[in-house]
């Protein structure tokens, strides 16, 4: 369905459609486009946006000058008043000029041609035919204090211009050619209010667009400071983790330079004096419980290591799954029993329940692995370390106790913050790298999980993981 109705002669068309959704479109005014045309004669990217604004402007009055003009001439030629349409001819020309002088980029020449050109028009008709119209020598003062950029031409054409209307406002009774109809003198003092309000309007929209240009461009360098901000950030962010990361690194490099090449430097020395039969095979045997012992540290290093450096180049994905934590935890004792042995440390493991949780199989084992090697590691032989589990909804937590050499509050807190890395002796001057309990972290919180340890120097310590429970 369509209707359309007539509103101060600008037609609107209403559609409805099926859908009921109302479409309402503008018939555009045709002769806006060339309007808006004639305005931007002489405007070019390379001028300033207030530059534009005030070129603009002067379009304005001149199209303003040269309809008014023009309309005046025919009057006047009509009534026969052949002196004043000369007048009119020569501010039609005046208008003319500032529109071909900012067509040519030549913006301060139009503009002073034209007022000079018009001042004595307004000035010359206002004194022979007292028409009132030497109110409009206020109109291109007004025009001039607010538009001209140039200080001094502003003051000069200003001056000028008041002295005139004053000039003429007490002398104009002086000399008389002619006196045009009380009608007129109303009609050119009603155009004069119509001009200047019109004038301070179009002001009024330029410096509006110009405070929301101005506002715009704020809003977009307030928008990217704060972007620059938050990339400084991240850089800054960036650059302290590289940091750590490199700070890392280099303990490591000195610990894969010293810790783990001494068990190896052991064993080929050992199976070297075996060959060239400096040792016996009973006295070999007597060292290969020692050397299987300094190998699976080797192991666990060099598996610490690996999972490190996977973890920086590609992050830690876990693959989680229901598993049951009390094979995993005999597997690892099993994997650690020589090590057990040779400190004859014994195990307390009296957990019944299977306690299923949901993670990655190989991630529990490492966390094991690596909580269990370090309470041998610090406990004294003929020790005892203790593995508890419990449920605490929605977790199952672990527990590994050891009663060893313990660990002060100040090292305590740092145990598991990346870039910390620190490793002491063991109580029989086992090395680690110092990757372990880092890791332990990173692959329990990868499971949904948290680990944290308690310790006193000389009791013992006890680390505790969560895992979500199946």
């Amino acid at each position: 369905m369509q209707f359309a109705f007539q509103y101060k002669s600008r037609k609107f068309v209403c559609t409805i459609t099926s859908n009921v959704t109302v479409k309402t479109t503008r018939t555009p005014i045709p002769f806006l486009p060339l309007l808006n045309k004639l305005l931007n004669i002489g405007v070019t990217d390379k001028l300033s946006f207030e530059e534009k604004r005030k070129t603009r402007a002067f379009n304005m009055v001149a199209l303003l000058g040269v309809n008014s003009s023009l309309i005046f001439f025919c009057i006047n030629l009509f009534h026969g008043i052949y002196v004043l349409c000369i007048f009119n001819l020569f501010s039609a020309l005046a208008a003319f000029g500032v529109i071909h002088f900012h067509y040519r980029e030549n913006y301060r020449s139009g503009y002073i041609v034209m007022t000079s050109i018009l001042s004595l028009v307004f000035s010359g008709s206002a004194v022979l035919f007292k028409n009132n119209v030497e109110f409009y020598l206020l109109l291109i003062v007004t025009s001039t204090v607010t538009l001209v950029r140039s200080r001094k031409v502003a003051f000069i054409i200003g001056f000028i211009n008041a002295m005139l209307f004053l000039g003429v406002y007490m002398f104009k009774h002086l000399v008389t050619y002619d006196v045009v109809s009380e009608t007129r003198r109303d009609i050119n003092l009603s155009l004069w209010v119509a001009f200047f309000l019109m004038l301070l309007y179009f002001l009024k929209r330029q410096n509006y667009n110009y405070q929301s240009n101005v506002e715009e461009k704020n809003n977009l360098l307030e928008l990217q400071q704060q972007q620059l901000i938050e990339q400084k950030y991240q850089l800054e962010d960036s650059n302290n983790k590289l940091q750590i990361l490199n700070k890392t690194k280099e303990k490591l490099f000195s610990i894969v330079a010293h810790d783990i090449r001494t068990p190896i430097a052991g064993l080929k020395t050992s199976l070297e004096l075996f060959n060239q039969n400096t040792i016996t095979k009973e006295e070999f045997t007597e060292l290969s419980t020692e050397l299987s012992i300094q190998v699976n540290q080797l192991q666990n290093n060099l598996d610490n290591l690996l999972y490190w450096s996977r973890s920086q180049m590609n992050g830690i994905e876990a693959k989680k799954a229901t598993v049951s934590l009390k094979p995993i935890v005999l597997d690892t004792l099993n994997l650690l029993q020589q090590n057990l042995s040779s400190k004859n440390i014994k195990i307390d493991f009296a957990v019944t329940e299977s306690f299923n949780v949901y993670a990655d199989a190989n991630h529990i084992l490492l966390i094991l692995r690596n909580l269990i090697s370090n309470a041998i590691k610090y406990s004294y032989p003929n020790g005892r370390i203790v593995l508890s589990a419990k449920h605490e909804q929605p977790f199952i937590l672990f527990s590994v106790q050891d009663f060893g050499t313990g660990i002060n509050a100040a090292k305590l807190d740092s145990l598991f913050q990346q870039g910390e890395i620190t490793s002491q002796y063991g109580t029989q001057n086992e090395k680690g790298t110092g990757l372990g309990l880092m890791l332990c972290k990173e692959f329990v919180e990868k499971n949904g999980g948290m680990v944290w340890g308690e310790s006193q120097e000389k009791k013992g310590s006890i680390f505790t993981f969560s895992i979500p429970a199946a």
